[in-house]
């Protein structure tokens, strides 16, 4: 009897590979968790870089479209540097249907930009805002041929101005 006492115990006696099949199931689990976790996080932080570069790309478009516009005569070939930049201004739509169709980009153009900026450091916030705010009332002045020379040059003016204190600091948050 007491042989097969000593034969049961030694064959439930524990070596390496027991012990390996006893926990590394426990560790492949937290490397799992620990695996999907950071790739929850990157993906966040991927998505956060997309919404910033959208409205990043927003603001570089209006300072590239105010360096065109410099150089424009007419509110018509405005509207046209518009389109091309914009894409909603068309030859063959007038009177209110081009004006419906103007404002809603330009308040499409307005929202999308806004509702991005808590995006970006709390600092730039209230500058995208107010040039945001002045290329909505650029536009508006444009549309409904308000616009002059000195109101042109002074929207041009504010747009430099925001490129040099503003986006190239702003850019600098685009990382990932």
């Amino acid at each position: 009897m007491q042989g097969l006492i000593d034969a049961i115990n030694q064959s439930h006696s524990k070596d390496i590979i027991d012990i390996i099949a006893i926990f590394s199931p426990l560790v492949l689990s937290v490397v799992a968790i620990v695996i999907s976790i950071y790739t929850v996080q990157k993906q966040n932080k991927i998505s956060l870089f997309e919404m910033r570069y959208k409205a990043f790309a927003t603001l570089k478009s209006i300072v590239l479209f105010a360096s065109t516009v410099k150089n424009v005569d007419s509110n018509e070939q405005i509207l046209l540097v518009f389109d091309s930049f914009f894409g909603t201004y068309t030859s063959n739509i007038n009177g209110n249907d081009l004006v419906a169709g103007l404002n809603y980009k330009i308040e499409m153009i307005k929202h999308d930009t806004l509702t991005s900026v808590f995006l970006f450091s709390k600092k730039y916030q209230k500058p995208i805002e107010n040039f945001v705010y002045d290329f909505q009332l650029f536009m508006i002045n444009v549309i409904n041929n308000y616009l002059d020379e000195k109101s042109k040059n002074d929207f041009c003016e504010k747009c430099s101005l925001f490129t040099q204190n503003e986006l190239d600091k702003i850019s600098k948050e685009l990382k990932i």
